[in-house]
Protein backbone atom coordinates (compact mmCIF):
# COMPACT_ATOMS: atom_id res chain seq x y z
CA UNK A 1 0.00 0.00 0.00
CA UNK A 2 1.21 3.50 -0.79
CA UNK A 3 0.60 5.22 2.55
CA UNK A 4 2.53 8.30 1.39
CA UNK A 5 -0.21 8.82 -1.21
CA UNK A 6 -2.86 8.54 1.53
CA UNK A 7 -1.04 11.24 3.49
CA UNK A 8 -0.91 13.52 0.46
CA UNK A 9 -4.63 13.14 -0.11
CA UNK A 10 -5.49 13.71 3.55
CA UNK A 11 -3.61 16.99 3.26
CA UNK A 12 -5.45 17.86 0.03
CA UNK A 13 -8.92 17.16 1.54
CA UNK A 14 -7.98 18.95 4.79
CA UNK A 15 -6.91 22.10 2.96
CA UNK A 16 -9.97 21.90 0.71
CA UNK A 17 -12.13 21.86 3.86
CA UNK A 18 -10.25 24.89 5.23
CA UNK A 19 -8.92 22.98 8.23
CA UNK A 20 -5.55 23.32 9.91
CA UNK A 21 -3.69 20.23 11.09
CA UNK A 22 -4.73 21.17 14.63
CA UNK A 23 -8.39 21.34 13.56
CA UNK A 24 -8.23 17.90 11.99
CA UNK A 25 -6.34 16.40 14.92
CA UNK A 26 -8.83 17.66 17.52
CA UNK A 27 -10.48 14.67 19.21
CA UNK A 28 -8.50 12.18 17.10
CA UNK A 29 -4.76 12.46 17.80
CA UNK A 30 -2.02 15.08 18.11
CA UNK A 31 -1.21 17.73 15.50
CA UNK A 32 2.27 16.20 15.22
CA UNK A 33 0.71 12.83 14.38
CA UNK A 34 -1.38 14.37 11.58
CA UNK A 35 1.76 16.05 10.25
CA UNK A 36 3.64 12.72 10.20
CA UNK A 37 0.69 10.94 8.51
CA UNK A 38 0.50 13.61 5.81
CA UNK A 39 4.25 13.25 5.16
CA UNK A 40 3.89 9.46 4.89
CA UNK A 41 6.23 8.94 7.86
CA UNK A 42 3.79 6.76 9.82
CA UNK A 43 1.11 4.23 8.94
CA UNK A 44 -2.20 5.38 10.51
CA UNK A 45 -4.30 2.88 12.44
CA UNK A 46 -7.56 1.95 10.70
CA UNK A 47 -9.49 3.55 13.59
CA UNK A 48 -7.55 6.79 13.13
CA UNK A 49 -8.15 6.68 9.38
CA UNK A 50 -11.88 6.15 9.97
CA UNK A 51 -12.05 9.19 12.31
CA UNK A 52 -10.13 11.33 9.83
CA UNK A 53 -12.42 10.28 6.96
CA UNK A 54 -15.51 11.01 9.05
CA UNK A 55 -14.24 14.47 9.98
CA UNK A 56 -13.36 15.28 6.36
CA UNK A 57 -16.77 13.90 5.29
CA UNK A 58 -15.37 11.47 2.74
CA UNK A 59 -15.75 7.71 2.36
CA UNK A 60 -13.01 5.74 4.16
CA UNK A 61 -12.89 3.41 1.14
CA UNK A 62 -11.42 6.33 -0.80
CA UNK A 63 -8.31 6.13 1.40
CA UNK A 64 -7.79 2.46 0.59
CA UNK A 65 -8.32 3.21 -3.08
CA UNK A 66 -5.64 5.88 -2.80
CA UNK A 67 -3.26 3.32 -1.32
CA UNK A 68 -3.88 0.73 -4.02
CA UNK A 69 -4.18 2.90 -7.12
CA UNK A 70 -1.42 5.22 -8.26
CA UNK A 71 -3.89 6.72 -10.73
CA UNK A 72 -6.41 7.69 -8.06
CA UNK A 73 -6.47 11.29 -9.35
CA UNK A 74 -7.34 10.03 -12.84
CA UNK A 75 -10.16 7.85 -11.45
CA UNK A 76 -11.54 10.82 -9.52
CA UNK A 77 -11.33 13.03 -12.59
CA UNK A 78 -13.30 10.51 -14.68
CA UNK A 79 -15.93 10.08 -11.96
CA UNK A 80 -16.31 13.84 -11.56
CA UNK A 81 -16.74 14.25 -15.33
CA UNK A 82 -19.44 11.55 -15.33
CA UNK A 83 -21.32 13.16 -12.43
CA UNK A 84 -21.03 16.61 -14.05
CA UNK A 85 -22.48 15.23 -17.30
CA UNK A 86 -25.34 13.61 -15.36
CA UNK A 87 -26.19 16.99 -13.80
CA UNK A 88 -26.16 18.54 -17.29
CA UNK A 89 -28.29 15.65 -18.62
CA UNK A 90 -25.57 14.98 -21.18
CA UNK A 91 -26.25 11.23 -21.24
CA UNK A 92 -24.37 10.60 -24.50
CA UNK A 93 -21.13 11.79 -22.89
CA UNK A 94 -21.82 9.63 -19.81
CA UNK A 95 -22.48 6.55 -21.96
CA UNK A 96 -19.35 7.12 -24.06
CA UNK A 97 -17.08 7.65 -21.04
CA UNK A 98 -18.41 4.53 -19.31
CA UNK A 99 -17.89 2.37 -22.38
CA UNK A 100 -14.35 3.64 -22.90
CA UNK A 101 -13.34 3.18 -19.25
CA UNK A 102 -15.01 -0.07 -18.17
CA UNK A 103 -12.20 -2.14 -19.73
CA UNK A 104 -9.52 0.16 -18.29
CA UNK A 105 -7.43 -1.75 -15.71
CA UNK A 106 -7.53 1.14 -13.24
CA UNK A 107 -11.31 0.65 -12.97
CA UNK A 108 -11.02 -3.09 -12.27
CA UNK A 109 -12.13 -3.04 -8.62
CA UNK A 110 -15.72 -4.03 -7.83
CA UNK A 111 -16.47 -0.56 -6.44
CA UNK A 112 -15.27 1.19 -9.60
CA UNK A 113 -17.06 -1.29 -11.85
CA UNK A 114 -20.23 -0.66 -9.82
CA UNK A 115 -19.91 3.10 -10.34
CA UNK A 116 -19.54 2.63 -14.10
CA UNK A 117 -22.42 0.13 -14.35
CA UNK A 118 -24.66 2.46 -12.34
CA UNK A 119 -24.09 5.27 -14.82
CA UNK A 120 -24.36 2.95 -17.80
CA UNK A 121 -27.84 2.04 -16.55
CA UNK A 122 -28.87 5.69 -16.17
CA UNK A 123 -27.46 6.89 -19.49
CA UNK A 124 -28.74 3.94 -21.53
CA UNK A 125 -32.27 4.58 -20.24
CA UNK A 126 -32.30 8.22 -21.37
CA UNK A 127 -30.66 7.30 -24.68
CA UNK A 128 -33.69 5.05 -25.31
CA UNK A 129 -31.79 1.77 -25.23
CA UNK A 130 -34.64 0.04 -23.42
CA UNK A 131 -36.23 0.34 -20.00
CA UNK A 132 -35.76 -3.34 -19.07
CA UNK A 133 -32.15 -3.37 -20.24
CA UNK A 134 -31.37 -0.25 -18.21
CA UNK A 135 -33.14 -1.62 -15.14
CA UNK A 136 -31.22 -4.91 -15.42
CA UNK A 137 -27.92 -3.02 -15.52
CA UNK A 138 -28.87 -0.97 -12.45
CA UNK A 139 -29.97 -4.05 -10.50
CA UNK A 140 -26.77 -5.90 -11.45
CA UNK A 141 -24.68 -2.92 -10.36
CA UNK A 142 -26.46 -2.99 -7.00
CA UNK A 143 -25.84 -6.71 -6.54
CA UNK A 144 -22.11 -6.39 -7.26
CA UNK A 145 -21.46 -5.39 -3.65
CA UNK A 146 -24.41 -7.01 -1.87
CA UNK A 147 -24.12 -10.24 0.13
CA UNK A 148 -26.04 -12.11 2.84
CA UNK A 149 -23.49 -10.96 5.41
CA UNK A 150 -23.70 -7.29 4.41
CA UNK A 151 -26.64 -5.55 6.05
CA UNK A 152 -25.78 -1.86 5.71
CA UNK A 153 -25.91 -0.13 2.34
CA UNK A 154 -23.02 1.99 1.07
CA UNK A 155 -23.54 5.53 -0.21
CA UNK A 156 -23.20 4.32 -3.80
CA UNK A 157 -25.74 1.54 -3.27
CA UNK A 158 -28.19 4.09 -1.84
CA UNK A 159 -27.64 6.32 -4.88
CA UNK A 160 -28.42 3.34 -7.12
CA UNK A 161 -31.68 2.72 -5.22
CA UNK A 162 -32.59 6.36 -5.87
CA UNK A 163 -31.77 6.00 -9.59
CA UNK A 164 -34.01 2.93 -9.84
CA UNK A 165 -36.78 4.92 -8.12
CA UNK A 166 -36.38 7.72 -10.67
CA UNK A 167 -36.60 5.35 -13.64
CA UNK A 168 -39.69 3.63 -12.24
CA UNK A 169 -41.23 7.10 -11.81
CA UNK A 170 -40.38 7.98 -15.41
CA UNK A 171 -42.08 4.76 -16.55
CA UNK A 172 -45.23 5.48 -14.53
CA UNK A 173 -44.53 2.52 -12.21
CA UNK A 174 -45.31 4.77 -9.27
CA UNK A 175 -45.80 2.20 -6.50
CA UNK A 176 -42.45 0.56 -7.30
CA UNK A 177 -40.88 4.01 -7.50
CA UNK A 178 -42.09 4.85 -3.98
CA UNK A 179 -40.81 1.51 -2.66
CA UNK A 180 -37.28 2.17 -3.92
CA UNK A 181 -37.27 5.79 -2.75
CA UNK A 182 -38.42 4.76 0.74
CA UNK A 183 -35.82 2.01 0.89
CA UNK A 184 -33.13 4.54 -0.06
CA UNK A 185 -34.35 6.83 2.71
CA UNK A 186 -34.33 4.04 5.31
CA UNK A 187 -30.81 2.99 4.38
CA UNK A 188 -29.61 6.60 4.37
CA UNK A 189 -30.63 6.98 8.01
CA UNK A 190 -28.30 4.07 8.85
CA UNK A 191 -25.42 5.20 6.63
CA UNK A 192 -22.41 6.77 8.35
CA UNK A 193 -21.69 9.10 5.43
CA UNK A 194 -23.58 12.37 5.25
CA UNK A 195 -25.84 12.32 2.19
CA UNK A 196 -27.87 15.49 2.60
CA UNK A 197 -28.15 16.39 -1.10
CA UNK A 198 -29.10 12.81 -1.97
CA UNK A 199 -31.72 12.94 0.77
CA UNK A 200 -33.19 16.10 -0.79
CA UNK A 201 -33.32 14.31 -4.17
CA UNK A 202 -35.12 11.36 -2.60
CA UNK A 203 -37.63 13.61 -0.83
CA UNK A 204 -38.33 15.33 -4.15
CA UNK A 205 -38.71 12.03 -5.97
CA UNK A 206 -41.13 10.81 -3.34
CA UNK A 207 -43.26 13.94 -3.60
CA UNK A 208 -43.59 13.50 -7.37
CA UNK A 209 -44.53 9.82 -7.22
CA UNK A 210 -46.91 10.23 -4.28
CA UNK A 211 -48.61 13.24 -5.88
CA UNK A 212 -49.18 11.22 -9.04
CA UNK A 213 -50.67 8.44 -6.89
CA UNK A 214 -53.06 10.94 -5.28
CA UNK A 215 -51.41 10.50 -1.87
CA UNK A 216 -51.31 14.24 -1.30
CA UNK A 217 -50.93 14.23 2.49
CA UNK A 218 -47.92 11.88 2.35
CA UNK A 219 -46.43 13.82 -0.54
CA UNK A 220 -46.79 17.12 1.33
CA UNK A 221 -45.06 15.65 4.40
CA UNK A 222 -42.01 14.63 2.34
CA UNK A 223 -41.96 18.02 0.59
CA UNK A 224 -41.86 19.69 4.02
CA UNK A 225 -38.98 17.44 5.07
CA UNK A 226 -37.07 18.48 1.97
CA UNK A 227 -37.79 22.16 2.50
CA UNK A 228 -36.61 21.95 6.13
CA UNK A 229 -33.39 20.22 5.06
CA UNK A 230 -32.74 22.90 2.42
CA UNK A 231 -33.17 25.52 5.15
CA UNK A 232 -30.74 23.72 7.46
CA UNK A 233 -28.15 23.52 4.70
CA UNK A 234 -28.89 27.08 3.53
CA UNK A 235 -29.23 25.58 0.04
CA UNK A 236 -31.48 26.40 -2.90
CA UNK A 237 -30.97 22.89 -4.30
CA UNK A 238 -34.45 21.65 -5.43
CA UNK A 239 -36.04 24.16 -3.04
CA UNK A 240 -38.23 25.71 -5.75
CA UNK A 241 -39.36 22.27 -6.92
CA UNK A 242 -40.21 21.20 -3.36
CA UNK A 243 -42.24 24.36 -2.70
CA UNK A 244 -44.09 23.76 -5.99
CA UNK A 245 -44.94 20.20 -4.98
CA UNK A 246 -46.02 21.38 -1.53
CA UNK A 247 -48.25 24.05 -3.10
CA UNK A 248 -49.91 21.65 -5.50
CA UNK A 249 -50.57 19.12 -2.74
CA UNK A 250 -52.06 21.79 -0.49
CA UNK A 251 -54.36 22.81 -3.35
CA UNK A 252 -55.59 19.23 -3.75
CA UNK A 253 -56.14 19.05 0.03
CA UNK A 254 -58.18 22.29 -0.28
CA UNK A 255 -55.70 24.21 1.88
CA UNK A 256 -55.76 27.13 -0.52
CA UNK A 257 -53.96 29.74 1.57
CA UNK A 258 -51.01 27.41 2.23
CA UNK A 259 -51.03 26.42 -1.43
CA UNK A 260 -50.65 30.04 -2.54
CA UNK A 261 -47.80 30.63 -0.05
CA UNK A 262 -45.80 27.63 -1.28
CA UNK A 263 -46.37 28.44 -4.95
CA UNK A 264 -45.27 32.03 -4.39
CA UNK A 265 -42.12 30.80 -2.60
CA UNK A 266 -41.45 28.44 -5.52
CA UNK A 267 -41.74 31.36 -7.95
CA UNK A 268 -39.48 33.53 -5.79
CA UNK A 269 -36.85 30.79 -5.56
CA UNK A 270 -36.73 30.34 -9.32
CA UNK A 271 -36.53 34.12 -9.79
CA UNK A 272 -33.51 34.23 -7.46
CA UNK A 273 -31.93 31.45 -9.54
CA UNK A 274 -32.71 33.28 -12.83
CA UNK A 275 -34.64 30.25 -14.04
CA UNK A 276 -37.10 32.07 -16.30
CA UNK A 277 -38.59 28.88 -17.73
CA UNK A 278 -39.72 27.63 -14.32
CA UNK A 279 -40.87 31.10 -13.26
CA UNK A 280 -43.27 31.14 -16.20
CA UNK A 281 -44.49 27.63 -15.38
CA UNK A 282 -45.24 28.63 -11.78
CA UNK A 283 -46.99 31.82 -12.88
CA UNK A 284 -49.16 29.83 -15.28
CA UNK A 285 -50.10 27.38 -12.53
CA UNK A 286 -50.96 30.19 -10.10
CA UNK A 287 -53.10 31.88 -12.76
CA UNK A 288 -54.93 28.62 -13.48
CA UNK A 289 -55.47 27.62 -9.83
CA UNK A 290 -56.28 31.09 -8.49
CA UNK A 291 -58.02 33.04 -11.28
CA UNK A 292 -58.68 36.65 -10.34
Amino acid sequence: MNYELIGENIKMYREKAGMSQTDLADGICSQAQISRIEKGEVIPLSTTLYQIAKKLEIDINDFFNMAHYKRFDYINEVKNEIRKSIRLKDYRTVYDIVNSEKRNAVFSSIEHQQFLMWHEGISSYYLKKGFRRSLDVLLKSLQLTRSKEKTLYSATEIEILNSIGIIFNEEGELTLSVQYYEQALREMHKCQKKMDLTKIRVYYGLTKSLTALGRHRDSFAYAQNGIRLCAQLESLYLLGELHFQAGMNCFHMKQLKKSGVHLYKAQLTFEIMDNDEYVEIIKANIKELFPV
